[in-house]
């Protein structure tokens, strides 16, 4: 019998209704049209009619920022950093919106509008400076029809457990007995054996992002040390079928957030080097939020994490959880 964790209740930011269904939703965290330029926090939501809008999360009036591109079609995945300039160029830490449509076109929305040809199917995408060179890449999952009909149900981003200034990509399948570890230092994929559990997300220790292709997942795994001796972590999941996850990385700790398929339960993790020692890992909080939610997305932002919850009937709530409770409920688990 698995441990019920602590009902955690959490502070509500933001609420937006949309007259559209949702079809991408991210928390970015970059800087504002204010007089210092100080860094705000906007959930940044796309829509089926393709259009674009930013929300900052610090307002109480909540203005929505309309982005000037619309996309032809429903957007599929949302990203932001710094792709067309290094990071170090870019005015008081501006980051650039990125924008994937389901026909594969790409729009850039910053102090200038750009777009360019993408392949299609596009599901998710992640932006990063991978090589450690100053400019950020764009990391992109994509079902491909031929080769593997969706047989990629989750993958993950993290640093790697090899090369410290390295970053390494996990991909899951379905029902699979294996999973495959991209190292993007190098040309050629590692495929591991796994564990008895079937159809997980299987990610890194230092994970940075996460995504679930599938709600018919039912556990988490987390790989400690792959090259050494393949420590392999479950995540406790009291909750049923799992539908959305987020992933965020500290100085001390990690955390994960997951969204069940009730559409109501969140559970919260938290792992550091002491607890990751043990073969499972429970939640430290659970928290009943929007009902009939279907996406969830995260980030740290001041001394707060902020968790965004999207719904198919276009509505969306942030909520705030203070850094320091999530230690405290660390510190005791």
């Amino acid at each position: 019998m698995l441990a019920q964790p602590n009902e955690l209740p959490l502070s509500l930011e933001l609420e937006q209704v949309y007259n559209a269904a949702i079809s991408a939703c991210r928390l970015v965290t970059i800087s504002g049209p204010t007089a210092d330029h100080q860094h705000r926090c906007f959930v940044v939501a796309g829509t089926s009619a393709g259009e674009i809008n930013a929300i900052p999360c610090d307002s109480a009036s909540a203005h929505c920022i309309l982005m000037p591109a619309r996309h032809p079609n429903a957007i599929s995945a949302i990203a932001a950093g710094c792709l067309t300039r290094p990071a170090k160029s870019q005015p008081n830490g501006m980051k650039e919106i990125i924008s994937i449509s389901s026909d594969g076109t790409l729009f850039c929305t910053a102090l200038t509008t750009q777009n360019i040809a993408s392949l299609s199917n596009v599901n998710a995408a992640h932006i990063m400076d991978v090589d450690k060179d100053g400019w950020d890449e764009l990391i992109v999952s994509m079902t491909d029809r031929v080769d593997v009909p969706s047989q990629i149900t989750a993958f993950a981003i993290g640093e790697s457990s090899a090369n410290l200034c390295g970053v390494e990509m996990w991909l899951s399948q379905m029902a699979a007995n294996y999973y495959v570890n991209l190292d993007l230092s190098k040309s050629q994929a590692n495929v591991f054996p796994g564990s008895v559990y079937a159809d997980s997300l299987i990610m890194p220790y230092r994970s940075l992002y996460i995504w679930l292709g599938t709600s018919s997942l039912v556990s988490i795994i987390i790989v400690d040390d792959c090259k050494a001796n393949q420590r392999e972590r479950l995540l406790q999941n009291p909750c049923g079928p799992i539908r959305s996850a987020a992933a965020l990385k500290f100085n001390s700790f990690n955390v994960v957030v997951t969204l069940h398929a009730t559409g109501k339960d969140l559970l919260i993790y938290g792992y550091n080097e002491r607890n990751i020692k043990d073969s499972s890992i429970a939640p430290i909080a659970r928290v009943r939020s929007l009902w009939r939610s279907d996406m969830l997305t995260a980030c740290h932002w001041a001394d707060d994490i902020l968790i965004a919850l999207s719904d198919c009937s276009g509505r969306i709530n942030v909520y705030r959880l203070p850094i320091t409770t999530l230690k405290s409920l660390i510190t005791n688990s």
